[in-house]
């Protein structure tokens, strides 16, 4: 170790203080200007979290399938029809004001207000936004965040709600847009059915043995959750018109998600 009351060397904190000077000592004219001429722009970055259920609610990561494991969801998916005239989708009402929102919503208790009307409320969205304050302003005085789920025909109003997560579980085996994801056990008992063969879009999954598929809700793609109840592994083949044929190994005990988005275009292709 080099001795420092012999090497000359000046000693520095643990934090120390840093300055930009030139030769002189003098700091540099104008050394702030990079940080108030910096670009703006986000960074998407993920968070590891263990999960020990699968949450009731989420959307997977891969195919943005939003999936459901219960029938108390609201998807708020943005739609609106060429015309204008056909519409629907999600905003929040808080502070006397709407905020669009979309994505999927875990939904706690029955709507706290609920209006419908058997001929359209309105033919123009703008008009449904007014309409919408004007109902939770007349009947709902809260002071808290409200979900509007609304259509032309139709406003819900919820108090309780979480917003489902957008989650990437561990991929065990993928095929083009299809993808089998080791995911966590079930938080609640659902309808199941045993079968030995699965086809999501144009990918056919074959086992050796059977394996129990569940019934789940998904939208905006498609998605199968499977479980494997036996004591050994199971194997399987996936083949496609479009790629090589993949082997899939379905862990004793094991939960999986096979998940696809949404094909851009109707024909028959990846």
């Amino acid at each position: 170790m080099r001795d420092m009351g012999n090497c000359g060397c000046e000693k520095v904190s643990e934090n120390p203080e840093i300055k930009v000077q030139t030769q002189e000592g003098i700091p540099q004219e104008g050394q702030n200007n990079i940080f108030t001429e910096m670009s703006k722009y986000n960074v998407m970055a993920v968070q590891e979290h263990i999960y020990d259920v699968l949450p009731r609610v989420f959307i997977d990561g891969y195919s943005l399938s939003k999936i459901a494991l219960t029938d108390q969801f609201v998807n708020c998916g943005k739609y609106k029809s060429r015309s204008g005239l056909t519409f629907e989708g999600c905003t929040f009402y808080n502070n006397d004001s709407l905020t669009e929102t979309r994505g999927i919503y875990y939904i706690l208790d029955a709507p706290i207000y609920y209006f419908s009307s058997r001929r359209k409320i309105s033919r123009d969205e703008n008009e449904m936004q007014q309409i919408i304050l004007n109902h939770v302003r007349q009947h709902l005085k809260m002071n808290k965040r409200l979900l509007v789920s609304y259509n032309n025909y139709s406003i819900s109003v919820f108090d309780r709600f979480v917003k489902g997560r957008v989650v990437k579980f561990p991929i065990s085996t993928q095929q083009g847009h299809l993808f089998v994801l080791w995911v966590p056990r079930v938080p609640t008992e659902l309808p199941y059915e045993k079968v030995n063969r699965i086809e999501v879009y144009n990918h056919q999954m074959e086992f050796e043995s059977e394996v129990i598929r569940f019934k789940i809700n998904v939208l905006a793609g498609q998605a199968e959750l499977v479980y494997n109840d036996t004591d050994t592994h199971i194997r399987g083949t996936i083949k496609s018109p479009d790629h090589e044929q993949k082997e899939v190994v379905l862990s004793h005990g094991s939960f999986y998600l096979i998940t696809h988005q949404k094909p851009i275009q109707r024909r028959n292709i990846d």
